[in-house]
C-alpha cells in the first residue's frame, strides 16, 4: 500500500498556544485514525504563518493532501496566507478541520473565504 503525505498546515508557534495544540491534536488524529483503518500515512505539520509562503506554496507539490486543522477562518492573515501557498497547486485535495466562519466584514475575508472553498 502507497503511503499518503498528508501536510497539516496551521498556525504554530502563534501568540495563542491553542493554535498549535489545535495542529497538534489534528495530526494526532489523522495518525491515530489511520492507524485504526490500516492505512499508510505520513504526517507532517507546519507553520502557515511563516514568512516564507513561497517555500511553504513549493513544499505542497510533495503531499497528497492538506488540511487546515481548525479554529476561525475569518481573519485577514490566516485566509490570505492559505490563499498564497494555495496558489498553483490545483492537483492537492484540501481539507477543513473542525474550522469556522463567523460573522465578518471584512471584504478580503469573505473574497478569500469564497475562493479557498470553491477552488477548481
Amino acid at each position: 500500500m502507497e503511503k499518503r503525505r498528508i501536510l497539516v498546515l496551521g498556525r504554530i508557534n502563534d501568540k495563542n498556544l491553542g493554535d498549535s495544540i489545535i495542529v497538534d491534536t489534528c495530526a494526532y488524529a489523522l495518525e491515530t485514525i489511520a492507524k485504526e483503518k490500516k492505512r499508510n500515512i505520513s504526517v507532517t505539520c507546519m507553520n502557515i504563518l511563516s514568512s516564507d509562503k513561497d517555500n511553504i506554496r513549493r513544499v505542497i507539490k510533495d503531499y497528497d493532501a492538506v488540511v487546515f486543522p481548525g479554529g476561525g477562518v475569518n481573519s485577514a492573515k490566516f485566509t490570505t496566507a492559505a490563499m498564497k501557498v494555495l496558489e498553483g497547486n490545483d492537483n492537492v485535495e484540501v481539507y477543513f478541520n473542525a474550522s469556522g466562519v463567523s460573522k465578518t466584514n471584512n471584504d478580503t475575508v469573505i473574497k478569500n473565504i469564497k475562493n479557498l472553498f470553491n477552488r477548481e
